[in-house]
């Protein structure tokens, strides 16, 4: 599971990350999350990581809620 506190760290986190051979992965996402160091109130955030996940071929595939975060399931696209 990868923790991701800020979109900036986390985008690169992912980037460089090597997922061959994984078809699901879970992001541990704090809340608040920020961009650069600054709280996030436009939803901007997710967005970057969502991207950033797209484009190493993962789609969403759920959430569960937990007390000052979230823990986003993708799964491998098909």
């Amino acid at each position: 599971m990868l923790v991701i506190n800020d979109a900036l760290a986390g985008k690169k986190l992912i980037t460089e990350a090597n997922f061959n051979g994984i078809n699901a992965i879970d992001l541990k996402v704090s809340e608040p999350m920020t961009v650069s160091g600054k709280e996030d109130r436009t939803g901007m955030a997710m967005a970057i990581i969502l991207d950033t996940m797209l484009g190493k071929g993962f789609e969403p595939d759920g959430f569960v809620q937990g007390n000052g975060y979230r823990i986003y399931h993708y799964k491998r696209m098909r």
